[in-house]
């Protein structure tokens, strides 16, 4: 059964600059600012909800003192596109071991948040939203493939497949998702590029995954059971457990709790640690 309590985090749809909303009632998710929940890339930048938890690069010095990168200087390279800063950047914080909640609330969490507080004050477009979102997508992508590229991979760890609903299209929290599951030891197959198209459900079939994480920008309460019926019938695992989260998760978890899902999570920070439970449960 679905916990209402728990809710991982990711995309919607796109809006024009006059359909900005605000929706201040669920603060459970993990990036950016409570004033947006179906803005395609700025949705995937809700804050925490109380604006103390946004952090500026003057409130980040560990990792300024570290790699000699603040806040301000990864949200000038995502909003200039300086992908050469990004991939060497990733490096430094591997190097120096830079803790995943660290890089998560010194960097991401106030660079989402700013990214999201520039578009509200029309101080960048819409385009340059998605465009610099993406390329922290990429930066997180980059971080997560050359962690778990130094890492020992065994038999007998939990496996985990991410995907995003069909149609979907950003998923930046998917891609911290990914991070912290590779940190806890998991092996994590899909992520931002897998949608729950037939290869994924061919991949369902044929490996056996403890969990399948799924992420929802937009999609209705009726598609998105239909996925999760999909998934339990294709599934090589019958006993596989499926958690939900994204931004359509976020906003309305409890709209969601007839999907059928066992687990809703928009906290990306506890994913893990609820998922591990979800699964000591049986």
């Amino acid at each position: 059964m679905s916990d209402p309590n728990n809710t991982m985090g990711n995309s919607g749809n796109g809006q024009s600059s006059n359909q900005k909303r605000d929706n201040d009632d669920f603060t459970g998710f993990s990036l950016g600012s409570t004033k947006t929940c179906a803005l395609d890339g700025a949705s995937l930048l809700r804050a925490v909800g109380d604006v103390s938890h946004k952090m500026s690069a003057a409130h980040s010095p560990e990792i300024c003192d570290m790699v000699g990168v603040s806040a301000q200087t990864l949200l000038k390279a995502v909003i200039d596109g300086d992908r050469k800063f990004l991939s060497a950047m990733v490096d430094q914080l591997l190097d120096k071991n830079i803790g995943l909640d660290m890089l998560y609330d010194q960097l991401l969490l106030p660079v989402s948040a700013d990214l999201n507080e520039m578009w509200r004050d029309d101080r960048i477009g819409f385009v340059d939203v998605e465009m610099a979102t993406a390329r922290l997508q990429m930066m997180c992508n980059l971080f997560a493939i050359r962690f778990s590229a130094t890492q020992h991979k065994v038999d007998t760890a939990k496996r985990i497949i991410l995907a995003r609903v069909r149609g979907e299209r950003h998923a930046l929290g998917l891609s911290i998702v990914e991070v912290f599951f590779r940190h806890a030891g998991w092996i994590v197959d899909g992520g931002t590029s897998l949608e729950t198209s037939s290869a994924f459900y061919g991949q369902i079939k044929e490996v056996h995954y403890d969990v399948v994480g799924i992420s929802v920008g937009a999609a209705t309460v009726a598609d998105v059971s239909d996925t999760i019926s999909h998934i339990r019938s294709s599934s090589f695992n019958d006993n596989v457990k499926i958690a939900l989260g994204g931004p359509a998760i976020a906003c309305n978890p409890r709209n969601y709790l007839p999907a059928g899902a066992d687990l809703l999570t928009a906290d990306i920070k506890t994913a893990v640690e609820r998922v591990n439970l979800l699964l000591a449960a049986g």
